[in-house]
């Protein structure tokens, strides 16, 4: 029985009593509207409850991630170049001429896709959670870069005060 049908034999019971009680039917259609509205109060507040903690766990989850950058700058090597066998994320061997593979700085190797899809949830390594840039730490990068040459210039001489001519002061 699915809540609907819970709802409304619990509405009619309530019904029944009151008639009981001798209950006018406008009293109990005033009844029923205000049942109905606090049952559509109570939806709006769970609904609206629910987005707040699936917004919260879609931050929670995408906090951590890493940036776009950091991702492609990941060495490309070869299979013969790489400490393991196996990629840490799917435990697929890895394969002469097969699937290309990436390296961490902490020098673990994956399968790219496996590696990209783990990086966009958390930029730690799977093996021994070394960290790479966040999005965050990226963002604050390119912060600097756009701001370092307003404020540090090209380091030419600074500007000269124009001389002073004693004759004419």
């Amino acid at each position: 029985m699915d809540s609907v049908d819970q709802d409304r034999l619990e509405d009619e019971a309530m019904i029944e009593t009151r008639r009981r009680w001798r209950w006018s039917q406008e009293q109990i259609d005033e009844f029923l509207r205000e049942r109905t509205r606090d049952r559509e109060e109570l939806r709006q507040e769970l609904a609206a409850e629910l987005r707040e903690r699936e917004s919260m766990e879609y931050e929670r989850r995408h906090r951590d991630r890493a940036s776009g950058p950091a991702m492609l700058d990941l060495f490309i090597p070869s299979v013969g170049e790489t400490r393991e066998q196996t990629c840490g994320v799917c435990l697929e061997d890895f394969l002469e001429g097969g699937k290309k593979l990436r390296r961490m700085p902490c020098y673990h190797s994956f399968h790219q896709r496996c590696i990209f899809d783990w990086l966009r949830f958390n930029r730690r390594c799977p093996v021994c959670r070394f960290a790479i840039t966040s999005v965050e730490e990226q963002r604050a990068l390119d912060r600097a870069k756009a701001e370092a040459p307003a404020t540090c210039g090209d380091r030419s001489e600074p500007a000269k005060r124009p001389r002073q001519n004693p004759a004419t002061d």
